[in-house]
């Protein structure tokens, strides 16, 4: 009598292996719990955990990228338009308090004066105005100062240089862009964010040792 071996391990793949599909049969018909599938299944959830801890990492990235490129556009923008374009001479009446923030550094005296000046044709008096040169600057000697046209009583001894705006704001759009292109690719690309929070989670082990 011929016996038909293919069907003979067809029945036998179907009872004790997986079959060619990739699928997972229970090892055990009498325990459900028992699967050839459990490590897949643990390794994916974990994967999925990463994920998810990535976007969610992104997204705060993103938020407190756009504060921080709010700020230095802001910043950027103030000293672009900065109204101080016209100087006077001032002459320095008190010298409030003065600190050297760095002994190594002989130019980082800042210190907090009273001054006179002439601007518009009239006399003006700017108390604990913020000074910061080489030296200290002493009572009775003069001071380079800009201030308003439009308003002379409002003065600061050295504004924003326009060059330094335009850095500003090359920050907040570089620190704005990369956070927010970052968050956006975490949830177009599950590799990405599985990536990316491993990379976050590395990092944080790092932080806290």
């Amino acid at each position: 009598m011929a016996v038909n071996v293919s069907s003979l391990r067809g029945g036998w793949g179907d009872k004790n292996t997986p079959a060619s599909g990739g699928g997972c049969k229970d090892i055990s018909a009498s325990s459900s719990s028992s699967s050839l599938c459990a490590p897949a299944g643990v390794s994916s959830r974990l994967r999925k955990g990463v994920s998810v801890f990535g976007r969610i990492y992104s997204v705060v990235g993103a938020i407190i990228g756009a504060i921080i490129a709010i700020i230095c556009i802001l910043l950027g923008v103030s000293a672009l338009r900065s109204p101080y374009t016209a100087t006077a001479q001032a002459t320095v009446t008190q010298v409030t308090s003065c600190v050297q923030a760095n002994a190594t550094n002989q130019a980082a005296y800042t210190c907090v004066v009273n001054v006179s000046y002439t601007a518009a044709g009239k006399q003006h008096i700017a108390t604990d105005l913020i000074v910061t040169q080489n030296s200290p600057p002493r009572k009775g000697s003069t001071l380079t100062l800009h201030y308003n046209p439009s308003a002379p009583s409002k003065v600061v001894h050295a504004p924003l240089p326009q060059k330094q705006g335009w850095v500003l704001i090359s920050i907040g759009i570089l620190v704005g862009g990369f956070t927010t292109g970052v968050a956006v690719a975490t949830f177009k690309s599950e590799a990405f964010a599985e990536g990316y929070g491993l990379l976050e989670i590395v990092l944080t082990i790092f932080r806290l040792f």
